[in-house]
């Protein structure tokens, strides 16, 4: 009993020494994604020409993407660090997946067609300007939902796994950053990002 109630006091106290760690790294990733996008504003003042600055852009503008849920992470830890969270999250809340995700996803499909000249200079832009309007919206919903589903996560103290997971995949509002920089990048030259992951 004694070594429960110790390993219970035990968890918490790591979990709160460890907020201002969390919260560095926090800072640390602001600071990356407002290099990326500036990468990305030289990225469209060199029409995606340049690709160090393509990579740059790429490579630094997402690293805010979990930001905010990682900063729930960090809390639910304090009040259960055993907490459950689906290892396989994916970066989109279910709005944002359903109806922004299809559309970058064409714009990509339309910019790599070799075969027809409206597909890759024209569906394509409209494609990733339309993608980051969409995402705009629906980015917001899933982060309102997130916001909902933030205190039954609290109260339940972190035991339901779905709830969990549902909160931290609706608070990547953050991803919107990166989906406007992509979009406004792939309006300006939609086949910079044949070659990339991204």
């Amino acid at each position: 009993m004694i070594n429960n109630v110790s390993d219970f006091f035990t968890t918490r106290v790591g979990a709160i020494f460890e907020l201002p760690i969390h919260a560095h790294c926090r800072v640390q990733e602001i600071f990356h994604s407002i290099f990326g996008v500036a990468a990305s504003a030289l990225s469209i003042l060199t029409v995606g020409r340049n690709s160090t600055i393509n990579e740059y852009a790429d490579c630094f503008t997402p690293t805010i993407n979990e930001t905010l849920s990682y900063t729930y992470v960090s809390v639910l830890r304090v009040i259960n660090p055993n907490y459950k969270l689906y290892s396989n999250v994916i970066e989109m809340g279910i709005i944002t997946e359903k109806l922004a995700r299809p559309i970058f996803q064409k714009a990509r499909t339309a910019a790599k067609n070799e075969s027809s000249f409206l597909q890759r200079h024209v569906v394509s832009r409209g494609a990733y300007a339309l993608g980051a309007l969409v995402a705009t919206i629906t980015r917001t919903a899933d982060l309102a939902l997130g916001l909902l589903a933030l205190p039954l996560s609290f109260i339940t103290l972190g035991t339901f796994e779905k709830i969990n997971t549902f909160t931290y995949k609706q608070l990547l509002f953050p991803v919107l950053i990166n989906d406007v920089c992509v979009g406004m990048r792939g309006f300006v030259n939609p086949q910079q990002f044949n070659n990339s992951i991204n």
